[in-house]
């Protein structure tokens, strides 16, 4: 994806958030999974900001299974809890559309470098979706975005 490495912060959540995909039977990482990455990282300002807007990993997580039950009863089809993965071992997720999108966000947020990206620019690219599994998700709990994007940003730097 680029020449030059990733900031250490940035690096260590695209591994966890591709780590999340797979465990959760994805067989593409997208922005859902970045967002998980971003609030397991407890000690990083992007995690500290979601848990003061009330978005630790588990309520994340709920949000996520909700928008999914929703967005498939739309569909006529009932959401089977814990599903077996069907990945094998070793299977590596590929870059979804949502996590590209998150990082080229993330990227204007940090002035157009990706190598200037910290985790906190990927949170302003991956809240930045105006469409997909994240708006959704967070407008099942009633959280503005735009709102907390803005917070985010007056936080974090």
């Amino acid at each position: 994806m680029a020449d030059k490495p990733l900031p250490n912060d940035l690096a260590g959540i695209l591994r966890q958030g591709r780590a999340i995909a797979y465990a959760m039977g994805a067989r593409t990482l997208e922005a859902e999974h970045l967002l998980l990455a971003l609030a397991d990282d407890a000690d990083s300002p992007a995690a500290r900001a979601l848990g003061a807007a009330g978005l630790d990993p588990d309520r994340i997580r709920a949000l996520l299974r909700a928008e999914r039950r929703q967005s498939l009863a739309h569909a006529g089809v009932e959401l089977v809890e814990d599903p077996v993965s069907s990945l094998e071992p070793g299977f590596t997720p590929r870059w979804g559309t949502s996590a590209k999108d998150a990082l080229v966000r993330g990227k204007a947020a940090a002035g157009g470098g990706l190598h200037r990206e910290t985790a906190a620019d990927l949170l302003v690219g991956v809240l930045g979706a105006e469409v997909g599994t994240v708006p959704r998700a967070l407008a099942l709990a009633g959280i503005d975005r735009a709102e907390l994007i803005d917070g985010l940003v007056a936080g974090l730097r």
